[in-house]
């Protein structure tokens, strides 16, 4: 899924990520429950990641088992530093992330 879903079609509904029976997941417009999640560009994910995709870790390597059900970004998204969804391609460019810092003895007061 890397792709953010649809405009819901009712104010009443919201999209949540589930799992079809060859593992897949998908969207799935859901009219019945009251939206979990109130994150700008996250949503309820039936089956979840268990390492979702974050700026420090874009492509984690875990499996493709389903976690419990919770609020993760929509595709497309990854979390930053302070948990919030923001498009991938806004993470910080990680060379900008090391800066060296040495303080030498001879630079003491």
């Amino acid at each position: 899924l890397n792709t953010p879903p649809p405009e819901p079609t009712d104010d009443s509904c919201h999209w949540v990520v589930k799992v079809d029976f060859r593992g897949c997941r998908y969207y799935f417009e859901e009219c019945w429950k009251p939206n979990m999640c109130t994150g700008k560009n996250e949503m309820l994910w039936i089956c979840s990641s268990e390492c979702p995709p974050t700026c420090a870790e874009k492509w984690p390597g875990c499996g493709e088992q389903c976690g419990s059900p919770c609020c993760q970004c929509v595709g497309g998204y990854v979390r930053d530093s302070s948990g919030v969804c923001i498009p991938i391609q806004n993470c910080p460019d990680e060379s900008n992330l090391m800066i060296y810092h040495s303080i030498s003895p001879q630079n003491e007061i």
